[in-house]
Formats: structure tokens, C-alpha cells, sequence
């Protein structure tokens, strides 16, 4: 059976094992954000391929991409930046937190996210 995806067998792969492999911050706000779309029918994708990068979280709708960083970014900050401005030249705004700060303060997070994306519930 030929593959339906617009991604390549590849990217498709990893996308498939980065949602297993999920960090519980990852867990933990893809849940936030499951509940979030309960009161606001706003629908985050989760590991969406976006040209040769995989967004953590990806809301079409809002052309937002949130990134949760854990302590492999801290040697990878230029790709990230590289990253961004690749997301920026297609209109999209991207968020970035850190795992320490979604696991400690969930309601925050989500909270800046609202704030950030002009959504009130």
C-alpha cells in the first residue's frame, strides 16, 4: 500500500517515535493542551513535520508552534534560532518553554500561552 502522507517515509518514522519517546513535560502539556481544545475548539498537533523540522506542538489554526525545551537545547541554541526564523518566513509564531518550568507551573504555561495568543476563555 503506497504511503498517503506528504512526508517521507523517514520524517514520518521519526515523528511516530518522538510521540512514543514523549518527555513528561511533553506529556504533560499535550494533555493541557488536549484540554484546552475542549473550551476554546482550538487543535494542536503534536510532532508535526514543518518543512526539515518537527514541531513540538503545532496549532494550524493560530500558525503557532510551541517548543519545550529540555536540557539538549542548551548546547543546540543556535539551531534553534535557525529554526525560528525558519517558522517566522512562514508566518508562524513560535513559544518556547523549558521542561523544568512546565512541570513545575502547568497553569502558568498554558496561561502565557492564552496571554501570547490573544485567546480568552
Amino acid at each position: 500500500m503506497p504511503n498517503k502522507s506528504p512526508y517521507s517515509d523517514i520524517q514520518r518514522e521519526k515523528v511516530l517515535a518522538l510521540r512514543r519517546q514523549a518527555t513528561p513535560a511533553e506529556q504533560k502539556i499535550w494533555h493541557a493542551l488536549r484540554q484546552l481544545r475542549f473550551q476554546t475548539g482550538l487543535k494542536f498537533r503534536r510532532q508535526h513535520p514543518i518543512g526539515p523540522y518537527i514541531a513540538d506542538f503545532f496549532c494550524h489554526s493560530l500558525a503557532c508552534v510551541i517548543e519545550i525545551d529540555g536540557i539538549s537545547h542548551d548546547a543546540r541554541m543556535e539551531h534553534d534560532k535557525m529554526r525560528d526564523v525558519y517558522m517566522q518566513s512562514f508566518g508562524y509564531k513560535t513559544l518556547r518553554f523549558t521542561e523544568a518550568d512546565v512541570q513545575k507551573d502547568i497553569e502558568s504555561i498554558i496561561n502565557t500561552i492564552l496571554r501570547e495568543l490573544k485567546i480568552t476563555l
